[in-house]
């Protein structure tokens, strides 16, 4: 259901800055995005950086690593996969020109072919044959995601949520249901705000005042909000309802209990489809710690924390967490504000990137530019680079909390990455050198860790002696007050599911969505990607669910899909079932939802746009420019609110033109038996 184009996304006043029907976008007429901490606009981030001493590190150190590092790599590249053409000119065997002609020919021919494609399919467009019944476990970002997509099909989605409201892990405050995990007030997204909108409804200009490239969780919740009310969805949404089971029945519909939150009375319903969207962070990774009995003080998950100042109990006293994600990460540098004494306890090598690399979050280089061409040019590209990267971001100050200090030592990011312990026992073969290997895309682990008055940086811990003492795997002794863990979650528990699927790894699903011995039932929202946010993947997958029900797509029988599944557990070594959130949406894209973009026909229609997405932020926004509910307005106001690519480093987009001809040569040779998949464009992996 496109969105009404009477009621636009956008103010008046927005319209009038971006001037979008006359396509006239520029850093002076960008809406800007307030930002409390650094007391400057969305818009201007360059100019305040024009304030400081090392503004010529600023522009240049980012664009020589370009220059002398990306470009001339990837120009080795292009003429490895061009050897052919290489050798035919060396040998003598075609000229300069003949070879240059058909070049030209096949790029022409390829546009061609793309410019016929059309852009959806009209059975699309109809509506669906019967309508359904269809219920929604969870109204979280991806709950909400699949009901909206339900509705834009015609069908009723019947949304059960144990909370007061939308917003799920993601919501604080009163009317939150215990027993589930969330996020705390001060969390902040690890991907960038361009990364973590829906395809349809982008992101609005003004942020009250937080991180300008990312999302506070008052932010996010306000936004989630919105989307829900934009698109009518609250209206199907049962609020205190906890779903208590499911029985299948003839038909391959379902019968779903429900009962209010702290009351016995069972509701009986029947629908014909179910998605599962009730999230990945229900069961608290608790481990085991020899000798916690000896522990006189409080040992605590941080999923058990609420309110609006959850860490108020913590004042004044001493306190260990272990963990070092991006949760630990944040909540450390909270509890330096608070305690007396607080201990880091890090048990494996973790790899701390910050949110933003040389001013921008490190995703807005993450573009589909370069996931045209095969996965280990990214690697390759990125790897290359690295010294460069730790080095040259800890070179100069940044602006934090309302001041102008140093980024802490480079030396802690080596500390962190590089323990002993950790690697003695990869020597001698008792773990994977790169398996337990955390990345954590914070830096507020770094800041804490500055703070060396109050803290201090420890192994694992080994175990808790008679005296209640915590002794670490370094064999040094410490004495606290609360023990904080910030572990993680295990893999999400269904007690509403049949006998034998209350505990089932994602993995085992086709594409991580549909258990084949459970028809018409999708759990949605639980594909995680090392390299992306969740919401590329889910609501993707939404958008899929949604055509199924409408029997506008099919799915393959049985048997096809659970050799679909065992293939995938073959390339995917990844627990998160995905190595990429980008390359599990663009693989639903092309081959089921049918919305993957066409840049060739989108470019003669919005030129600047259609740049934008290329060279740009991998956004959810380039897979409404066409297929089902396609919304190529969306798509340009998308790109017109936020202009990621100004902030890309000048050096990088000389690197958009190099990964656009070696694109044609990975596609070409991806076709070559066996070999092939070495060279498979990232965007046709999905593991």
């Amino acid at each position: 259901m496109p969105r009404n184009m009477e009621t636009p996304l956008l103010s008046d006043a927005d319209e009038q800055a971006l001037q979008v029907k006359n396509l006239k976008y520029s850093p002076a007429n960008t809406p800007t995005w307030r930002s409390a901490k650094r007391g400057q606009t969305f818009g201007d981030d360059r100019e305040w950086a024009k304030d400081n001493w090392w503004t010529p590190l600023y522009a240049v150190i980012p664009n020589m690593v370009m220059f002398a590092v990306w470009i001339p790599l990837n120009l080795s590249i292009l003429a490895l996969v061009a050897w052919p053409l290489v050798i035919a000119y060396v040998k003598g065997f075609a000229d300069a020109q003949t070879i240059t002609f058909g070049a030209f020919a096949y790029f022409l021919v390829r546009t061609i072919i793309l410019y016929l494609e059309p852009d959806s399919d009209p059975q699309d467009d109809l509506p669906p044959k019967k309508k359904k019944m269809v219920a929604v476990i969870g109204a979280g970002p991806s709950g909400l995601a699949v009901a909206k997509e339900l509705l834009a099909e015609g069908h009723t989605p019947v949304v059960f949520e144990r909370d007061a409201a939308v917003g799920g892990a993601w919501r604080t405050g009163c009317g939150c249901s215990s027993g589930r995990g969330r996020v705390l007030p001060f969390t902040i997204t690890s991907s960038s705000a361009l990364n973590t909108c829906y395809s349809d409804f982008p992101i609005q200009a003004e942020n009250p005042g937080h991180d300008p490239f990312h999302m506070h969780q008052t932010d996010y919740m306000d936004y989630v909000q919105r989307y829900a009310s934009y698109f009518d969805v609250e209206r199907h949404c049962h609020f205190g309802q906890e779903v208590v089971s499911m029985e299948q029945i003839k038909n391959n519909r379902w019968i779903v209990k429900t009962k209010k939150v702290g009351q016995e009375e069972v509701v009986v319903q029947e629908f014909d489809a179910v998605a599962v969207c009730s999230g990945q962070v229900n069961v608290p990774r608790i481990p085991t710690i020899a000798g916690h009995q000896n522990f006189g003080g409080k040992i605590v998950h941080v999923s058990a924390l609420s309110g609006d100042d959850p860490l108020a109990e913590f004042q004044g006293k001493r306190v260990l967490c272990v963990g070092a994600g991006e949760t630990a990460s944040d909540v450390t540098l909270e509890l330096t504000k608070v305690v007396s004494k607080l201990g880091i306890s890090v048990r494996n090598p973790v790899l701390v990137l910050p949110r933003n690399l040389w001013g921008v979050p490190p995703d807005y280089v993450e573009t589909r530019s370069m996931y045209l061409c095969a996965r280990w040019v990214r690697w390759a590209t990125y790897a290359s680079s690295i010294v460069f990267m730790f080095f040259w971001n800890n070179a100069w100050a940044r602006n934090h909390n309302g001041k102008t200090i140093w980024i802490p030592s480079v030396t802690w990011i080596w500390k962190l990455l590089f323990t002993p312990k950790y690697f003695i026992e990869c020597l001698r073969g008792q773990r994977s050198m790169f398996a337990s290997c955390l990345i954590t895309k914070s830096d507020h682990l770094l800041y804490a860790l500055e703070k060396t008055d109050i803290t201090k940086l420890h192994g694992g811990v080994n175990h808790i002696d008679d005296e209640g003492n915590v002794i670490f795997d370094c064999g040094s002794t410490e004495e606290y007050d609360v023990i904080l863990l910030v572990t993680g979650y295990n893999l999400s528990s269904y007690p509403f599911l049949p006998e034998g699927y209350k505990h089932n790894c994602r993995t085992g699903r086709y594409l991580g969505t549909f258990d084949p011995s459970l028809p018409n039932v999708a759990f949605i929202g639980f594909v995680r990607g090392s390299v992306g946010s969740l919401i590329l993947g889910f609501e993707m997958q939404a958008r899929w669910f949604a055509l199924l029900c409408s029997e506008k797509r099919e799915l393959p029988d049985i048997r096809s899909m659970y050799k679909r599944i065992s293939s995938d557990k073959m390339w995917n070594i990844c627990w998160t079932a995905t190595a990429g959130s980008y390359f599990f949406a663009n693989h639903l894209a092309r081959h089921h939802v049918k919305c993957e973009p066409n840049f060739v026909r989108f470019f003669f229609k919005y030129p600047i746009a259609a740049i934008k997405a290329y060279c740009g932020n991998f956004t959810s926004y380039q897979f409404r420019m066409r297929g089902p509910h396609a919304d190529p307005q969306a798509v340009v106001d998308g790109y017109a609110l936020t202009d990621g690519i100004y902030y890309i480093p000048i050096g990088f987009h000389a690197l958009h033109l190099i990964f656009a001809l070696q694109a044609p040569f990975f596609e070409l040779w991806s076709r070559i038996p066996i070999m092939g998949h070495y060279f498979r464009p990232h965007t046709s992996n999905w593991y």
